[in-house]
């Protein structure tokens, strides 16, 4: 993936115009090929990976933002991809393209990346991350794949609501590990 190809320009270009406006732009995913799609994910996981490092007390964190969570997002959008396939053929009878599913996933995780930069000083912000992603992966599923919004709605909350509770344990655990 270099910058002097076309489609690695224009994902640039979409990645701009969705920072300035990320509903519209959610609407309607271009098609970009896996590795194009794949690289922009993991380049920016490994950016805000190493920032979160940066912003976080231990220095470790840096090496670990950029080693392992960069893999951790591209696994969990992939997972989640792969998901959401399965689902929508057995509940609305609908195969949709796998691909389509994960440009969806990959352009969705970018705002939950950006907060997780500042995750380390102030945890919350992941919370808000997740909400900003799931809002944007409900219009994205159902303005690119032409699915009902109250049902996928309900999905995405339900996905929501295991997220926070993740996110709730994984505050226990660390305040606990620094407790003692």
């Amino acid at each position: 993936m270099h910058l002097g190809s076309g489609e690695a320009r224009e994902l640039v270009r979409y990645l701009l115009r969705f920072a300035r406006n990320p509903i519209s732009e959610i609407k309607k995913v271009p098609h970009f090929r896996w590795p194009y799609l794949i690289g922009m994910q993991y380049i920016l996981a490994l950016i805000s990976g190493g920032l979160s490092g940066v912003v976080g007390p231990f220095r470790i964190n840096i090496i670990l933002g950029i080693l392992f969570f960069p893999f951790a997002v591209l696994i969990m959008s992939l997972i989640s991809s792969v998901f959401f396939y399965y689902l929508f053929q057995f509940l609305f009878r609908k195969t949709l393209s796998l691909h389509q599913l994960y440009s969806i996933m990959a352009f969705t995780s970018v705002p939950m990346l950006l907060f997780h930069v500042g995750s380390p000083a102030l945890p919350p912000l992941d919370l808000v991350g997740y909400v900003v992603m799931s809002f944007l992966l409900v219009v994205g599923l159902v303005e690119n794949c032409d699915v009902p919004r109250k049902p996928t709605a309900r999905v995405v909350l339900g996905i929501f609501i295991v997220l926070v509770l993740l996110w709730i344990l994984e505050r226990i655990a660390v305040d606990s590990t620094f407790s003692q």
